[in-house]
Parts: C-alpha cells; sequence; structure tokens
C-alpha cells in the first residue's frame, strides 16, 4: 500500500497529504479576532479587570479600544493572563503553521524611558506550543496594538474535533511597577486544509528503508515512502 509523504513529526489519528515545501502548499487563514474570536478565560488569569467584565470579555473587541476596557497588573513579575479560542472556523484533519498574535498593550503607569517587557504565548490542548521575542511596552498608558513578530509552530498543530486553542501573555519585567494593560488580542491562524488519508501500515508497524534507517509509524500512519521520508 501507499500513502501521500508524510513528515516525520506528524504522527497522529489521520495521515495528512504533505506538500514538498510550505510554499507550495495552498493554505488559508482565519482572522479571528471580532467579539466571537475569544469566548472564555483560559487556564489561567492573573490580570485585573478594569471594569466588572469577566477578564476575556475585555480582550474581544474587533478593533482596539484602548482604556475603554482592559485588564491590568500592576505589580511583580511573571504574572499570565490566558484566552480560549473559538476555532470552530478551522476544518477538522487541517495542519495549523503559523499563528499570529498582536496584542493591543500599554504600561499602568509611565515613569520612565524603561518600560515593562512581555510576550505572547499559545496553548494547544494545555500545553505551551510556542512563545514571542519579548517585548517592550510602549511609552504610553493607552493601550495600542503592538506589532508583535508572527511564528511558525516549531511541530504543526492537527485539528481534531476536541482540540482546544489559548493564547495569552506573560510579563518578564516590571521596572518601578509600571504594569501592563491588555485591551485586545488579535489573532491569525495560518493552515493547510487537510486531505484523505489514503492508506499505510497499521500502527506499531516498521519499514526498513534502503539506508538501514527504519520507519516507525503511529495510529495508523505509515512509512512507504522510505526514499523521502527516511531521509529526514
Amino acid at each position: 500500500m501507499r500513502h501521500n509523504l508524510l513528515p516525520a513529526l506528524i504522527l497522529l489519528a489521520s495521515c495528512i497529504d504533505f506538500s514538498a515545501s510550505y510554499e507550495d502548499l495552498e493554505t488559508a487563514s482565519a482572522e479571528l479576532n471580532g467579539n466571537s474570536a475569544i469566548i472564555g478565560p483560559g487556564a489561567i488569569t492573573e490580570f485585573a479587570s478594569s471594569n466588572s467584565s469577566l477578564n476575556y470579555k475585555n480582550v474581544d473587541e474587533t478593533d482596539c479600544n484602548g482604556n475603554v476596557d482592559y485588564n491590568v497588573v500592576r505589580k511583580g513579575v511573571g504574572a499570565v493572563d490566558t484566552y480560549e479560542v473559538d476555532i470552530s472556523s478551522v476544518p477538522v484533519g487541517a495542519i495549523i503553521w503559523e499563528i499570529r498574535i498582536t496584542p493591543c498593550a500599554s504600561r499602568d503607569e509611565v515613569l520612565g524611558s524603561t518600560g515593562p517587557t512581555f510576550e505572547a504565548f499559545s496553548r494547544w490542548n494545555g500545553d505551551e506550543r510556542r512563545v514571542s521575542k519579548p517585548w517592550t511596552l510602549p511609552q504610553q498608558s493607552s493601550p495600542v496594538p503592538v506589532p508583535l513578530q508572527s511564528w511558525d509552530l516549531p511541530a504543526s498543530l492537527i485539528k481534531e474535533p476536541t482540540s482546544k486553542l489559548e493564547v495569552g501573555v506573560r510579563v518578564l519585567s516590571n521596572p518601578q511597577n509600571q504594569g501592563m494593560r491588555l485591551s485586545q488580542l488579535a489573532i491569525t491562524l495560518i493552515y493547510a486544509e487537510p486531505s484523505e488519508y489514503s492508506g499505510g501500515f497499521g500502527p506499531g508497524e516498521q519499514s526498513n528503508c534502503e539506508d538501514d534507517h527504519v520507519c516507525e509509524p503511529a495510529e495508523g500512519c505509515g512509512c512507504q515512502d522510505c526514499e523521502w521520508s527516511c531521509s529526514h
């Protein structure tokens, strides 16, 4: 039996049609900023709400609304706030390649030129998957979009019916306790459409390749295309 090429890092329940490179894939994007994107609190809530609303309702706007409502942390280092994201628009079986997060953020107080730093990160099914580079908060106390870079995931994620995505921020430094305000999180996912599984080995079966590498498939994925896959 044969199946389409599989990278060694994808060993999940469904085998995915994988093209030669990321650039060759027909990708789609889901821009998730909007009132339906953030649908609840994440696993960690350590920022305080600026009003009587629940934290996640302060960051779910379509556009950054500055000081209208926000979440805030004033003292200490290491404070984290996470939020659950609605990924229902991403089809089951899709390969999620990239997560883009653009926070709308600022300092809570401006007490000098050196500002607090923070990072954004994602959690997939409860596990932290990828963290941005540190970013210094702008020298103002009204939240504005902070142009964090997007990142490719170190291992692509497969959307399953029960998959859960959270995004969050973490305070890394906080000179003079200037604090951080978070008013919105804009989220975009880049993913490739799934294709139908077309055969392969069963779980636990192996195939010896020509160069004596051994491919060890899992969950029904195989390694028939040894010339390609065992070279990785």
